[in-house]
């Protein structure tokens, strides 16, 4: 195959033929570049240096010092991140920025610092970030890719991209297998859960009781016995002081002491505790899968391939305690939102990003229960605030955010009559009204477009008669220049005016055409049974409900771009399905 010209030539004529100097001329440029410089180690090894996030940068800013088109960087880092991904914090940031226009180089210590993965990291430097017009250099490599590169140091790229990527995937399967070794022994691999100690043994780790944690995993399952919910058990040990089981790790104390803020556990947390059947002396590992050498990235594994060691250490609770929790936490799965039920099916969130917090700021969490009724099971929906910010020693229990999805219906629809009351008696006349109000608008934003483009015409104009005049000779050659430098300023000038005075336009016209969208919409507004999250995203722009049953529904009609209609009411604490009980405020 016929070579092609101007292909990646990364150091043609650069490299000395010679090994008695390797050094590589880099080339200079006259553009500045907006640099990132970026770090990654996979594992820190017994605190040495050679290798470090700090060595690498020190190597990488050595390297630009002398280059003043290189002197503005910033660095990025990823510590104790395989490079065989390149889902790391820290390279996707790099890459936002590389994609908002922030980064135009990228400088690495050598090419496994930047991915072991022998594709992706080629598709990076041949394809993604030329296509981006990214410049890429690998400092101990001598790579850089605004130099013409040739075939040879092309091919020497591959090489060593595939070298890395080898490297990788065998360190990946000698892992691999001593990992599956150690559980196959029963080693304990990982944290030890919450209530136990890794001991290392002349067989690996075993897990040994922790009894002041052991004390608490107790006294959760007895209150799990007890038909306390995962919530309730939850309130119940951070009010006590209980830490939870990750500063327990760190601190070895159970309970937090005077004068230290309260850390909340979680429903998550509560319920892992009991479903963990380490705590009846049963070791479960191998529950994930991760094969580089196989090309797997990490995938759950079935139940029956795990690697399961019955009485592998001692029980903190009973097995019989322990089933008769799974059985009691069993029956009130059956009760919970998130049972599939054919038939019962969970319906559309209407509400969903409508209902904020005036707390938090956040949406409100959407859940539901079944219960019970004369006609068999109905699937029941409210709404509650799960994100409070306040500490949990400030938190009012009665001031509680949350109100029946069937309650918010009835409350919305009430609002909905009288917004048709008061903005639409006559569809026809509010249309009307809404088309005379915005003509004025219209015809400003039109005028203000017409003018800057006749603007920048004239200006066109104006710089081929300065044009003329230098060739008369009418005016110097530095005039011209200069005529030419505020010809541009001003050029700059009225481009972003008009792109912004046709933004304005657009959003004009989007304006419009939803003040009509909502008139219609409200117009159809006959029973609740309408309220469909299409129709309610089309009316409503925000509910903010408060721990003192105040409601304000916000709409979107906005006639004259001033503040929109608003409706502010207050609802009872408890209302009767059929009724809905507003007061105005």
């Amino acid at each position: 195959m016929a070579r092609k010209e101007g292909r990646f030539n990364a150091l043609a004529d650069k490299v000395p033929s010679s090994d008695k100097d390797k050094t590589v001329t880099y080339v200079t440029t006259e553009k500045q570049y907006h640099v990132a410089l970026y770090a990654r180690l996979s594992v820190e090894k017994d605190g040495r240096k050679s290798d470090s996030i700090e060595s690498q940068f020190m190597i990488m800013e050595n390297f630009i010092k002398e280059r003043p088109e290189l002197t503005h960087y910033q660095k990025y880092f990823d510590r104790g991140v395989s490079g065989t991904t390149f889902t790391r914090p820290d390279f996707m940031r790099m890459m936002d920025d590389v994609r908002a226009g922030k980064i135009d180089c990228i400088i690495v210590k050598d090419l496994s610092r930047f991915g072991r993965d022998y594709l992706e990291t080629g598709n990076y430097i041949e394809t993604i970030l030329p296509f981006l017009g990214v410049r890429f250099i690998s400092v101990n490599d001598h790579f850089d890719t605004v130099e013409d590169y040739n075939g040879n140091k092309g091919l020497g790229i591959s090489l060593m991209n595939l070298v890395n990527d080898m490297y990788a995937k065998d360190v990946s399967k000698r892992i691999t297998s001593a990992f599956q070794s150690c559980m196959e022994r029963g080693s304990v691999l990982g944290h030890a859960p919450y209530g136990y100690s890794s001991v290392k043994t002349d067989d690996g780790h075993r897990l040994v009781i922790d009894e002041p944690a052991a004390e608490i995993v107790r006294k959760i399952f007895q209150m799990a016995k007890s038909g306390m919910s995962h919530r309730a058990i939850a309130r119940e040990l951070t009010q006590a002081g209980v830490r939870i089981p990750e500063e327990y790790r760190q601190t070895q104390l159970a309970y937090i002491t005077e004068g230290e803020p309260l850390s909340e556990w979680k429903n998550g947390t509560i319920s892992q505790i009991l479903s963990n059947e380490a705590y009846i002396g049963t070791l479960q590992q191998g529950k994930t899968k991760r094969c580089l050498y196989q090309g797997l990235e990490r995938q759950k594994v079935s139940k029956n391939e795990w690697i399961i060691h019955e009485d592998a250490h001692d029980a903190i609770v009973s097995k019989e305690l322990f089933y008769e929790v799974r059985s009691v936490v069993d029956k009130k799965k059956e009760k919970k939102s998130f049972v599939a039920r054919e038939d019962l099916p969970l319906t559309a969130d209407r509400y969903k990003g409508i209902l904020k917090c005036p707390v938090c700021g956040g949406d409100f969490s959407r859940e539901s229960s079944i219960i019970y009724s004369g006609e068999g099971d109905v699937r029941l929906y409210y709404y509650r605030c799960r994100h409070n910010p306040l500490p949990v020693e400030e938190r009012d229990k009665e001031a509680v955010i949350k109100i029946s999805e069937e309650q918010l219906d009835l409350l919305v629809f009430e609002s909905l009559q009288k917004a048709v009351k008061e903005l639409v008696p006559d569809k026809k006349k509010l249309l009307n009204a809404l088309e005379k109000g915005f003509q004025p608008a219209e015809t400003t934003l039109k005028a203000r477009i017409a003018d800057l483009k006749k603007r920048a015409e004239r200006l066109s104009f104006e710089g081929s008669e300065l044009y003329g005049s230098y060739v008369k000779g009418e005016i110097s050659r530095d005039e011209l220049e200069d005529a030419n430098r505020r010809q541009e300023q001003e050029r700059v000038r009225l481009d972003k005016e008009l792109l912004q005075a046709e933004k304005d336009y657009k959003a004009f016209v989007r304006n419009t055409k939803e003040q009509k969208k909502f008139v219609n919409a409200l117009v159809s507004v006959k029973d609740k049974s309408v309220l469909t999250p299409e129709l309610v995203e089309t009316l409503i722009s925000g509910i903010t409900l408060t721990a003192d049953r105040h409601m304000e529904i916000q709409y979107r009609f906005n006639s004259d771009k001033s503040t929109g209609y608003t409706d502010t009411f207050r609802f009872p604490r408890r209302t009767k399905w059929n009724e809905g009980g507003r007061t105005d405020v």
